[in-house]
């Protein structure tokens, strides 16, 4: 494991609070339309309905969901200026600003909750227990994707920040919390499918 100090739970959360957290939604204001496709037409196939983006920010993954008129979509985020733009600029959907360690919702409230580049900044003294409150408001499915490695944990400098990214065998992770929980699908996306090097999987309750 990398020896850099970790920062407590609650750090980068404040962090991402902060002016930080609002510089970095005004850079990713604009999504490739193959990312919330394929969302969508994943939650569709395994008939995901009621969905909760963990770490949701813009909630520009939320896209197709949210003009599904089928499905009940929910983001929630740290910062609160991108939750005052996700109503803004969202046709539907419901956006609230909440803490990833105490998610607002009653347990099974949904049928999957996922993040997408989230978990990544979840310093070693909180990811298991926002695993927990993922895991406790879905009643059936989980989704993680997130950057990978091999290792059980590595922490990388990112934007001026010794400890606020990390990546993370996280299947070996939700699996180690969660031993009865079923690998149904998973896969890469690069940037060549409009992706950032990311890994994902797709978990069902039993």
């Amino acid at each position: 494991m990398n020896e850099t100090k970790s920062p407590d739970a609650r750090d980068v959360e404040r962090l991402f609070a902060s002016e930080f957290g609002a510089q970095y939604t005004d850079r990713n204001r604009a999504i490739d339309p193959r990312k919330p496709a394929f969302f969508h037409d994943l939650f569709r196939r395994h008939g995901i309905r009621r969905v909760l983006e963990c770490g949701s920010n813009l909630g520009l993954n939320l896209t197709d969901c949210v003009g599904d008129p089928e499905m009940d979509v929910w983001g929630i985020d740290i910062q609160r200026g991108a939750i005052r733009d996700a109503w803004a600029s969202r046709a539907g959907g419901n956006f609230v600003v909440g803490s990833l360690f105490d998610l607002p919702f009653r347990d099974g409230r949904f049928d999957l909750a996922f993040t997408c580049g989230v978990l990544i900044h979840v310093p070693p003294a909180g990811i298991r227990d926002a695993i927990r409150e993922m895991h406790r408001v879905s009643s059936r499915y989980l989704l993680c994707a997130e950057y990978h490695d091999d290792r059980d944990e590595v922490a990388v400098p990112w934007r001026g920040q010794a400890a606020a990214l990390f990546r993370r065998n996280y299947k070996k992770l939700f699996l180690e919390l969660f031993p009865d929980l079923v690998v149904v699908e998973e896969g890469y996306k690069g940037q060549e499918e409009g992706f950032d090097r990311i890994t994902w999987h797709l978990f069902r309750k039993p």
